[in-house]
């Protein structure tokens, strides 16, 4: 691509299903021996060195690996609703996405094929885990930025898009302080908003 004066990134679709693609407890890993069967495609999205994952949910079963892609800042795209359909989670509640996220890893939401699934846009998959995973408004925050900072966009198109979202922030961080609404206790942490 450099030829043409363009360059792809790399963003791979990894560790979405519970399907094993190693072996039992392969010694061949980036991190292991993982006991029992493991998606190692995930390992070989690091060793290729995939600037972005889409799912990721396998690195609940990889705390290692998963400790080295929060290291080198390599974010997993979340679909909690798809995943949930497709029976990876049973309850949101237990998605390791939240885990993984309090760990160090990046993540952002993202809808998985929502024309299939019968809606549009992020909303859904947004409400879905700041209700299942009772998010901090500190939290929901980081992912808004994540979400921006991770975009398959240009620089200036991310900066020109993290300048309007962060005026309609510091609003929204303003309306709810007014209304009374940190005060509620379910917003935790209002200082790091």
């Amino acid at each position: 691509m450099e030829t043409y004066g363009s360059e792809l990134p790399l963003f791979l679709h990894d560790g979405e299903s519970c399907f094993p693609t190693g072996r039992a407890d392969s010694p061949i890993s980036l991190t292991g021996p993982y006991p029992g069967l493991v998606s190692n495609n995930v390992i070989d999205a690091f060793l290729l060195n995939a600037e972005r994952i889409g799912h990721g949910i396998e690195f609940a079963k990889l705390p290692d690996l998963a400790q080295l892609y929060a290291e080198e800042g390599i974010p997993l795209e979340i679909c909690p609703i798809s995943n949930q359909i497709l029976g990876y989670v049973t309850d949101l509640r237990d998605h390791p996405a939240v885990t993984l996220m309090r760990s160090g890893v990046r993540i952002s939401l993202n809808p998985d094929d929502p024309a299939i699934f019968g809606y549009t846009g992020v909303t859904h998959d947004w409400t879905a885990a700041v209700l299942a995973w009772d998010l901090s408004l500190s939290e929901v925050k980081r992912l808004i930025v994540n979400s921006i900072e991770d975009a398959g966009m240009t620089d200036d198109e991310k900066d020109e898009l993290m300048t309007v979202w962060q005026t309609e922030w510091d609003e929204f961080i303003l309306r709810i302080v007014e209304e009374g609404a940190i005060d509620s206790g379910y917003w935790t942490n209002p200082e790091a908003a």
